[in-house]
């Protein structure tokens, strides 16, 4: 008998989903969120409630659930699309339904039945007891070759994460679930410790569209804990495309800049290599126009030395060169979008005397 199955009252969650539903494919992504949702493990030491929000969305979501599953869901609508004062509206009923933890599920995101279960029970056990929010990793749908060439590029090993989460795994993987403290999750598919986030203050709605959760997560984690774990791997079917994969790394990048605003003393170094390299690239360009090639030259060895030749040498070692030449573009087109992203973030940068 496990820790979890003794105690003597259910956990409470209010499972939240928020949708922006626009077209067909976005239609079907929400349907298919849901029941995911709804397919998640029954059991006595588990009280779920699950609550839809509405964001803004052109198709009304209430049009989209049918008389079997409106008994079972809450439907609130919003009258604008605002991604952060969404969550913290979810914080609120969260925090006024008495629910002990709060968990978000994106309508383009698809978890596994034992998801929710599994997250709970590590949360009430073992080195996880001081855990504020408890995230899972995700990967791309492998759906057509741009989202199987952009997992070949978030993967690593065993595990998919994002790029500045897989640069603190430890050099050796062994079996099971890896279980890591970080410095932020992604909140597409989360546990949130409802006091918690509540006493945190939520969600920051200047933040509508991107990064809100890396800016919450930055004041989250002075009351707790926040921890990543490998697995149950959440499905992500956002992008399939790259000119939208090119616009979300530009808000991103954007966003980014606007965090800093608040947060300069955790903008990491490695963030502003993007940023450095558009005036590198300029300064080539122009060098290059009057008759200088040597700065070219240096430019392409040094992007191809640091960044293109891991994804290459993995695309070899595993016989998968054409998805990691795929890769590659992937790659090159994910730095130019987020650093002009960043550029055009600094135009807007007001003066901030705490940052350095």
């Amino acid at each position: 008998m496990t820790e979890v199955s003794k105690m003597s009252e259910a956990v409470s969650v209010l499972i939240c989903i928020i949708g922006y539903v626009r077209d067909e494919r976005q239609t079907a992504l929400f349907r298919r969120a849901l029941e995911s949702v709804l397919a998640q493990d029954s059991t006595a030491e588990l009280r779920a409630n699950i609550l839809i929000i509405d964001n803004a969305s052109p198709i009304p979501i209430s049009s989209l659930i049918d008389k079997r599953v409106s008994s079972l869901v809450r439907v609130i609508r919003r009258p604008s699309n605002n991604i952060g004062a969404a969550r913290s509206q979810a914080v609120a009923e969260a925090l006024g339904g008495g629910e002990d933890w709060l968990a978000f599920v994106d309508s383009d995101i698809e978890i596994p039945p034992h998801w929710l279960l599994s997250l709970v029970r590590e949360a009430q056990t073992g080195p996880m007891k001081d855990a504020v929010a408890i995230g899972t990793v995700n990967r791309p749908a492998l759906e057509n070759d741009f989202s199987t060439a952009l997992d070949f590029l978030l993967g690593f090993k065993l595990v998919h994460l994002s790029s500045s989460q897989a640069m603190q795994l430890p050099s050796s993987l062994g079996g099971g679930i890896l279980k890591m403290k970080v410095d932020h999750l992604s909140a597409c598919a989360i546990l949130l410790h409802t006091k918690a986030i509540a006493h945190a203050g939520g969600f920051d709605a200047n933040f509508s569209r991107v990064c809100e959760d890396l800016e919450m997560c930055y004041r989250l984690k002075k009351n707790g804990s926040l921890w990543l774990l490998s697995g149950p791997v959440a499905i992500h079917r956002q992008d399939r495309e790259m000119a939208k994969w090119s616009k979300r790394m530009f808000r991103y990048g954007w966003g980014q800049i606007e965090v800093a605003r608040r947060h300069p003393e955790h903008l990491q170094t490695r963030k502003i290599i993007p940023l450095l390299a558009v005036p590198t690239v300029l300064v080539a360009i122009v060098l290059l126009a009057m008759g200088f090639t040597a700065p070219i030259k240096l430019l392409a060895v040094g992007y191809l030395g640091f960044i293109v030749s891991p994804i290459i040498v993995r695309g070899i070692s595993e016989r998968r060169i054409r998805i990691s030449a795929y890769a590659t573009v992937i790659s090159f087109v994910t730095h130019a979008s987020y650093a002009a992203g960043m550029c055009v973030g600094l135009l807007r940068l007001k003066k901030n005397p705490r940052v350095s």
